[in-house]
């Protein structure tokens, strides 16, 4: 697919766009940069249809089991003519690569008024739904990194965006917080980019409509040093993730045997593509890269830069969310130490999901709804829900999504990977049925 960066005549993260040979500080002319802005590339052999459709969900690309909701995907866009791509990760807040909004040492600091958050299947419709920047936070690891302009091989190219408001109606994504991911799956990104196909690269530079496509994981690095001295940087090592766009002739596998990409370190690759095959493209800068774990689509990666134009041959690498989920979950505010404290604000937890805390043990969250909780949830290890089509449901942060049903005396599995706030679907042990709940 592609790694939104730049759509044609936009800003280019110089050193995202880096044809990358075993020594990382290898540089291209900004004339160079310039025939190497990345769009989003499918198999040239396919038509760009099921990837739109992917993108918006659409046909037999609905999000559930077999594919992840890219509804909380839209652009970011500059005044000054920049863009990229982000994801929101709960209610007013979104992420995206840190090179989208400050790419170098000599760019100024970002100031949130040139932003805006824009959400819909394509950013330039009039029903598009836009939003304000009110603050930007880029990873610290990321600024450490700005005076050598490796920041995104050592995997801190990530930054979180509060929105002005909160987005009504659309179920953020839910970041993977510890889980490892797994050599070989499927991931499926998405992003607003350019558009363009493994062998003529772009050919539609200005393209608004959201895309998405598929590629199999061929590197996990999880253990990037920083190289950095406990003055400039003392936090924690950066991730990487990859994976290489193969050619339905099978000859371009870049990934394959003992080759180095940047700090991808060792590995392999399969040289058959996938029907949805793609790779990140300009534009792409800042999308998700999504897993299935443990049931859930899990936001695991955020596009980085990639080595070619997105022709065929082309390494995607993708920042490795995980490293980074503490500083993440450091502004989304974790589970309340205090039972439902701080009212009104919005917490962010890895086995719960996404709520707002209310006042009186009332809790909103982003698939459940109104709950009320006794004992204001002030014990995890025995957490009693109440809802109105549910009545008393008992879970802990062990067990769920299994909740005891105290009404029905059975036990029930909340399908998350099919549910949407209003509209949720749990597994019935008692009868072997999966039930709807709106």
């Amino acid at each position: 697919m592609r790694n939104f960066a730049v759509k044609l005549g936009w800003r280019v993260h110089l050193c995202s766009l880096l044809l990358l040979s075993t020594d990382p500080c290898f540089c291209l002319s900004a004339d160079e940069l310039e025939g190497r802005q990345r769009r989003i590339s499918h198999r040239h052999d396919s038509s760009s249809s099921p990837h739109e459709a992917l993108g918006t969900n659409s046909g037999s690309y609905l999000a559930g089991e077999n594919y992840p909701d890219f509804s909380p995907v839209g652009a970011l866009l500059s005044e000054n003519g920049w863009m990229g791509t982000a994801t929101l990760i709960s209610p007013g807040c979104i992420v995206t690569a840190a090179h989208v909004v400050w790419d170098n040492a000599f760019s100024p600091e970002p100031n949130p008024a040139d932003w805006e958050f824009v959400l819909g299947a394509d950013f330039e419709a009039t029903g598009a739904q836009k939003f304000t920047i009110a603050s930007i936070h880029v990873h610290p690891g990321w600024l450490a990194c700005m005076s050598n302009n490796d920041g995104d091989l050592k995997g801190f190219d990530i930054a979180l965006l509060f929105l002005g408001s909160s987005v009504p109606s659309t179920t953020p994504a839910t970041i993977n917080a510890s889980s490892q991911e797994t050599i070989g799956e499927i991931l499926y990104f998405a992003g607003v980019g350019g558009l363009g196909n493994g062998n003529d690269g772009v050919t539609d530079p200005d393209n608004s409509k959201l895309f998405g496509g598929a590629n199999i994981l061929d590197r996990i690095n999880s253990n990037v040093s920083h190289g950095l001295t406990s003055s400039q940087y003392s936090g924690v090592t950066g991730g990487v993730l990859g994976f290489d766009f193969d050619s339905p002739s099978g000859d371009k596998n870049s990934l394959s045997g003992n080759v180095f990409y940047g700090r991808l370190g060792e590995g392999t690759s399969d040289a058959t593509p996938i029907a949805l095959e793609a790779t990140s493209a300009s534009g792409d800068s800042g999308g998700p890269a999504y897993s299935l774990i443990s049931d859930s689509w899990r936001l695991i990666g955020v596009s980085s830069y990639g080595t070619t134009n997105s022709i065929y041959g082309d390494v995607g690498v993708y920042t490795r969310v995980a490293n980074h989920s503490d500083w993440i979950y450091s502004y989304l505010e974790p589970w309340p130490t205090v039972p439902w404290s701080g009212s009104g604000a919005w917490r962010s937890s890895t086995w719960f999901g996404n709520f707002s805390v209310t006042s009186g043990n009332w809790i909103f969250h982003e698939k459940h709804g109104w709950l009320y909780s006794s004992g204001g949830g002030d014990d995890l290890s025995n957490l009693w829900l109440w809802s109105q089509d549910l009545g008393w449901t008992w879970t802990n942060q062990k067990i769920y999504p299994y909740l005891y049903s105290a009404s029905n005396g059975n036990w029930l599995y909340f399908w998350n990977s099919y549910s949407r706030r209003g509209k949720r679907y749990f597994y019935d042990f008692s009868t072997d049925s999966l039930q709807l709940k709106e």
